[in-house]
């Protein structure tokens, strides 16, 4: 917590400042009778004090408007005041809004009209979708990430993870209100989330982004949180249920529904700061988001971990130490927090201060090896991370149509994997010899060894107390997961972004920013077989294959410029960006010799070099007319690569076969393709279209490379380097029917046809031999998380203000998997079969209550509707789920003896994994008190 206060008191005192996105309204404000344009008429946003006149060609242009509902107001002498409520301005686009006024008949008349949301969007020159704050809120999801997966070209591959267009899951840069909310271990993948209820719009941009937006290569999420206003709103709202399924034969404990298993807590308010907000000159937005969840993944403490066990011999011996309870094994505590303090010291500045937080403690059944404690369930490791960011953020237009946005910005993340409770080697106390220290853990300086790390008083067990094994694949009889992995990263960086609309018809914004990482990494297990190992051991850190760390620093650089070109018949988005990336590391030079020529030699090392990237953007939108618009983009992508592949440290030893870092990586590159057609059908539906093609080039592949070892002779390592090579074509289908008061219907169908391609990842496909001079053919294979079809669906039937139901829906094909046939000698090539496809269906129904000034909403979710399997991961030999033969025939035998015998379960029972599956059926219900 002191480190925080010290980072937030740093962000406060910094000089440097930046961003936030917003976007702009323009038009042309003519006489209603002759048409003839009107100079000088005054067109104010009334929420806010930002407005401006007419010029001699009845144009007005009013930037640096927030995203957000708003009123638009023209006046002007001897003509009817005209007043457009909700209109609606989303980041980083213009809205066009004409006005034709009449000739004023009685003093003191007005007009006011409702607007009515575009459903064609004449400045998009690449795909993206809008999502309102009341959408979201609408929809049975729990985060705007599962509001992303209805999107065409959005997909999520088996593991869970989110993929646009084909792309890997870290080439996705998240934003909020400008700041990056990025993981620097994994170069992207979002690091903190925030409550749907502190949002005020989602941007997801598919195609190809502008320039000001870098180190991403597939997508662009931009999420803009609410400021206060001068009146108070908030909300505050509980919903709780559990999972109810019929599926006992593969859900352990499924039928014991307690309707308080799974809750969330969530809280909202903002308005002016109480006695010193003097109007809404000063104002806040405060959420939080609790999420208790027990999950439905569970095992039985048929085991504890200290249990015996013994195979050597005909009658086995087996320890039952637990006390047979349920417990869960993918159970989730999370909280999310964010508060948002804004100044408006001028009417043309504004000055915001933001803090975020996520903090979560998990329990993961899908890791390796997880399945294998289902009745040793207190075995398992725990996870844990915690994720900061501060920024303080200026806004300032500096004359009608010039404004700048600046930014600094601290952020951290703090990431654990333990057992029984975490460990902090670096507060590890001196010892001269065995347990004579008082810490729980201490070290020992070996001369032969370096430093030895101790545990005392720790629930760890000797791996000895388990002796043979079943000679057939089980679950565990005791004992626990001793791998340990943290990882800690600060971030500080600042964005300076200037806007100025030189003229009518041009836009021009240009920007710098840097970011300066520091990254911090340990990999260590618990060494304790009772016999080398008689006490609990972790050897001397990148002095064994057991401990590696490192702690290295990066820094990005980038600049950018972009003109916004705008006429009747086309607008362009031109721009270009440069990157620079510095690694600050050394890296072996000959990756063939990587322990050196000789023995006891070392291997040539030399310094990386700073990497540059020139990236340009171009997206062009062709108005055929004011309903149909034809759309072209093209752009170069880069990103750095998993940060956690440059840094690695591991040692060369007898029988190691370490993975070692690559300091010189070099950038991954896209290049994207896309030509789109939007078209509105009357005034209540339109369709979007898109055909696009990505290139990718320079991924990281797991290189594996055998080598003479001047030391241990044939030797090989694993090297992550720039081989693997991807290509991704595919279609989207977008129709969207608006909101009507006849049908209260509102409607999102999206269908994506896509193919994504790339290099075999198998576990030889990226070998080389030194020895042998030889390496292996590359092969071109669909990727793991490709699906070919997918088709989203999203039905809202509603009467605002009073009740609604929405209904997602998603039919998906299956994910390729690599077959097998069982002892033939037959090779498949890798993903050349694919996966049942899967189907699902959420829903969500509120009804709304009126008492007073407050509003009670009673909201029930329903996700997988119908509980149907949707499978995950197959058996290569069935390729489904449920069932596989692969050793069966020669493993069953050598434990079906024993069935009956307490502690034994069946060979059929172990290969029944519920992880392989989609979550099944939950309920949950909820009140929400809002004002």
């Amino acid at each position: 917590m002191v480190k925080h206060i010290r980072l937030f008191i740093l962000l406060i005192t910094s000089t440097v400042i930046i961003f936030a996105g917003g976007g702009k309204i323009s038009g042309v404000v003519t006489d209603g009778e002759t048409k003839q344009p009107l100079p000088g008429v005054n067109v104010i946003v009334e929420e806010t004090s930002l407005g401006a006149a007419t010029d001699i060609h009845g144009e007005f242009i009013i930037l640096n408007i927030p995203a957000g509902s708003y009123t638009l107001r023209a006046s002007y002498i001897g003509y009817t005041s005209y007043r457009i409520q909700e209109l609606r301005v989303n980041i980083d686009q213009t809205t066009r809004q004409n006005i034709a006024l009449s000739v004023e008949v009685i003093a003191g008349e007005e007009v006011t009209v409702i607007a009515q949301r575009k459903l064609v969007q004449k400045d998009l020159t690449a795909s993206q979708k809008i999502f309102t704050s009341e959408e979201i809120l609408e929809m049975p999801v729990e985060s705007f990430l599962g509001v992303l997966t209805t999107q065409a070209g959005v997909n999520t591959g088996a593991d869970g993870a989110l993929h646009i267009r084909g792309g890997r899951s870290n080439e996705v840069g998240y934003y909020i209100d400008g700041i990056s909310v990025a993981n620097p271990f994994t170069t992207n993948g979002l690091a903190i989330n925030i409550s749907n209820k502190a949002l005020e719009e989602m941007k997801v941009v598919s195609g190809a982004f502008n320039a000001e937006y870098g180190n991403a290569m597939s997508g662009i999420v931009n999420i803009q949180t609410k400021d206060g206003g001068k009146d108070y709103h908030g909300s505050f709202s509980v919903n709780t249920g559990d999972y109810i399924s019929k599926d006992t034969d593969l859900y352990m404990n499924i039928d014991e529904v307690n309707p308080f298993t799974n809750r969330t807590y969530e809280v909202v308010l903002n308005g002016p700061v109480p006695l010193i907000g003097n109007g809404n000159r000063l104002t806040f937005n405060l959420s939080g988001r609790y999420n208790d969840y027990e999950g439905y993944l569970y095992g039985i403490r048929e085991h504890a971990v200290g249990d015996s066990a013994n195979f050597e011999s005909d009658d086995w011996y087996i320890e039952l130490g637990g006390n047979n309870e349920y417990v869960s094994l993918n159970s989730s505590k999370k909280l999310n927090l964010m508060g948002k303090l804004t100044y408006r010291l001028t009417p043309r500045m504004k000055l915001s201060l933001q803090t975020m937080h996520e903090g979560r403690t998990y329990k993961s059944y899908t890791t390796t090896g997880s399945h294998n404690y289902r009745y040793n369930p207190d075995g398992t490791s725990t996870y844990q991370r915690n994720n900061y960011n501060y920024s303080l953020r200026l806004n300032h237009s500096i004359a009608a149509r010039t404004f700048y946005q600046a930014n600094v910005f601290i952020s951290s993340t703090d990431y654990k994997r333990y057992q029984f409770q975490p460990i902090d080697l670096s507060a590890a106390k001196p010892s001269e010899q065995y347990f004579d220290s008082t810490g729980y853990v201490y070290y020992l300086d070996d001369p032969e060894f370096g430093k030895l790390y101790v545990l005392q008083d720790s629930k760890y067990v000797p791996s000895n107390r388990i002796m043979g094994a079943p000679d057939s694949d089980t679950f565990l009889f005791g004992g626990s997961d001793r791998v340990h992995e943290y990882r800690q990263s600060e971030s500080r960086g600042y964005k300076f972004d200037i806007t100025s609309q030189v003229t009518n018809r041009h836009e021009l914004k240009t920007g710098i920013s840097t970011r300066y990482d520091i990254l911090d990494e340990r990999n260590f297990e618990i060494l304790y077989d009772g016999q080398r190992y008689n006490i609990p051991v972790i050897l001397a850190v990148n002095n064994s294959p057991t401990h590696d760390h490192y702690e290295n620093s990066s820094v990005f650089f980038s600049a950018y410029i972009q003109d916004k070109i705008e006429y009747d018949n086309m607008i362009i988005n031109a721009g270009v960006r440069y990157d620079s990336f510095n690694p600050n590391e050394d890296f072996i030079a000959n990756l063939l010799e990587p322990e050196g020529k000789v023995l006891d030699d070392d291997p040539e090392i030399v310094a990386a070099k700073t990497k540059k990237m020139v990236s340009p953007r171009l997206g062009i939108s062709f108005p055929i007319t004011d309903t149909g618009i034809l759309h072209f983009s093209y752009g170069h992508f880069y990103q750095m690569p998993t940060l956690r592949r440059l840094y690695k440290k591991e040692i060369f030893g007898a029988g190691a076969a370490p993975e070692i870092g690559y300091a010189d990586l070099k950038p991954e590159k896209s290049v994207i393709y896309e030509f789109g057609l939007q078209q509105q059908f009357g005034q209540m539906m339109a369709i979007d279209a898109s055909i696009y093609y990505k290139d990718i080039r320079e991924l990281l592949a797991l290189q594996s490379i055998s080598y003479e070892s001047p030391n241990y002779g044939p030797a090989s390592y694993s090297i992550y380097l720039n081989k693997d090579y991807g290509s991704v074509q595919g279609l989207t289908i977008s129709l969207t029917k608006r909101y009507d008061p006849v049908t209260k219907i509102s409607l999102w169908l999206d269908y994506s046809y896509q193919k994504a391609d790339g290099n075999s990842v198998a576990d030889d496909a990226f070998l080389f031999s030194v020895l042998t001079g030889m390496e292996e053919e590359k092969v071109i294979v669909p990727l793991l998380w490709d699906q070919n079809h997918i088709l989203n669906g999203t039905v809202m039937f509603s009467q605002p203000g009073k009740w609604g139901v929405t209904i997602i829906g998603k039919l998906a094909g299956g994910w390729p998997y690599t077959p097998t046939i069982y002892k033939a000698n037959y090779n498949a090539k890798s993903n050349s079969e694919r996966k049942p496809w899967t189907q699902n269906i959420n829903i969500r129904a509120h009804k709304t209550f009126k008492i007073g000034h407050l509003d009670y909403v009673l909201f029930a979710k329903v996700y997988n509707v119908f509980d149907h399997r949707d499978e995950r991961y197959v058996y290569n030999d069935t390729g489904r789920s449920g069932y596989t033969y692969i050793n069966r025939s020669s493993q069953e035998p050598k434990i079906i003896d024993h069935y009956g015998e307490p502690g034994v379960h069946t060979w059929e029972e172990y290969y029944q994994r519920p992880h392989y599956y989609m979550a099944p059926r939950s309920v949950n219900i909820g009140v929400s008190i809002d004002f």
